[in-house]
């Protein structure tokens, strides 16, 4: 089956689907749970797709699909990030990218040189039903799919596709890739998967305290955040508290906590050594470093300026030791807001508090 075919074949699919109670939880369909609490993710996918990773940094899953032994693509991946970007942006950028790749943006496009993926299309559709449940439609509304076609050393040709699907504050992005002799078939269960998928909202394990701060509740602290922020989904492991506010294009404005066993900082010496840290990193960044107080106790504050794309940025980032962690509080902006809201954004950073364990029968204030 050609590859015009496969995305008729799709199209006809979409006209004919119905999801009703009980078919997710059908015996004899061939296809098996994958459910992924933390992440909020349940779908259904044949049973020989295999699950390889779940549950890390950003990704809810991986699975593994089967491919011809010599094939060297071939699996499918759910990824959530946080922030209430538009589809409009990523497909914005998506477009840009292929120009600059000099890659057609078509599908009628011949099969590229090795080593280069070709962006065959990127289009933004309204989900509808019968081919998606009414409550999904309600959560998503659209859609954005982009699909490559690209070929290995050896002229063995792929596909890949990608599905992006922007909830409230969270963004869904569902990938697979596969070799050319099972990309038709696989993308069907692939459709199949992601319209029957149940995903909810995530457990962020924070309460609002009287005193306004967020508290997360398992490591007992808190800040309270600039007006319009919410707290929202950490895309890291290591990331114990995340906030999101203002959207420009594919970047947010973005508050994130990270924490580590107790330890003594020679803030000094990192004041000296971060500088170069960061030209490590981003050779374009501007940094400076010096000795602020954070509650009672000095922290090292880092300002960093630099750009994303044509955004210029700023974070500031604080680290601090107390008696029961060190923490990296990191504040991410960009410029034109950080220079509109400085006072109120560092307001944020000073508000940071640490609680005692809390007791049985003890009140939070």
């Amino acid at each position: 089956m050609s590859h015009t075919a496969v995305l008729l074949r799709y199209a006809a699919l979409l006209g004919v689907l119905a999801f009703s109670s009980d078919a997710p939880t059908r015996a004899d369909d061939g296809k098996r749970k994958v459910e992924v609490p933390r992440f909020g993710v349940r779908v259904r996918v044949p049973q020989a797709w295999e699950l390889i990773d779940w549950a890390r940094d950003d990704t809810a899953f991986v699975l593994q699909t089967p491919q011809d032994g010599r094939s060297e693509a071939g699996d499918v991946s759910c990824r959530i990030t946080p922030g209430s970007g538009n589809l409009e942006a990523i497909q914005t950028l998506l477009q840009q990218e292929a120009r600059e790749a000099k890659a057609p943006a078509t599908i009628d496009a011949a099969a590229p040189a090795a080593g280069v993926k070709q962006l065959l299309k990127v289009e933004l559709a309204e989900l509808k039903s019968p081919a998606f449940p009414p409550e999904f439609v309600e959560q998503f509304h659209r859609r954005l799919t982009a699909e490559w076609s690209f070929v290995d050393a050896k002229q063995r040709q792929y596909f890949e596709r990608r599905v992006y699907l922007q909830g409230e504050s969270l963004l869904y992005t569902f990938d697979i890739a596969s070799d050319e002799a099972h990309y038709d078939s696989y993308v069907i269960d692939f459709e199949e998967m992601i319209a029957g998928a149940e995903l909810k909202p995530l457990e962020l394990a924070l309460e609002r305290l009287p005193s306004g701060h967020w508290l997360q509740r398992d490591f007992r602290f808190g800040l309270q955040l600039p007006e319009g922020w919410r707290p929202n989904f950490g895309a890291g492991d290591r990331v114990l508290f995340f906030a999101t506010g203002a959207s420009h294009g594919v970047f947010h404005d973005s508050l994130a906590v990270q924490a580590s066993p107790a330890k003594p900082l020679d803030l000094q010496q990192l004041a000296a050594e971060m500088p170069d840290l960061v030209k490590r990193k981003d050779a374009a960044a501007q940094t400076t470093a010096k000795i602020v107080p954070q509650g009672g106790r000095d922290a090292l504050e880092t300002t960093i300026r630099t750009r994303r794309g044509k955004l210029e940025i700023v974070t500031i980032e604080r680290r601090f030791a107390t008696a029961r962690r060190c923490y990296e509080v990191r504040l991410t902006c960009a410029a034109a807001e950080f220079q509109r809201r400085e006072a109120e954004l560092r307001a944020t950073l000073d508000s940071f508090i640490e609680l005692e364990p809390k007791t049985a029968g003890g009140n939070e204030t």
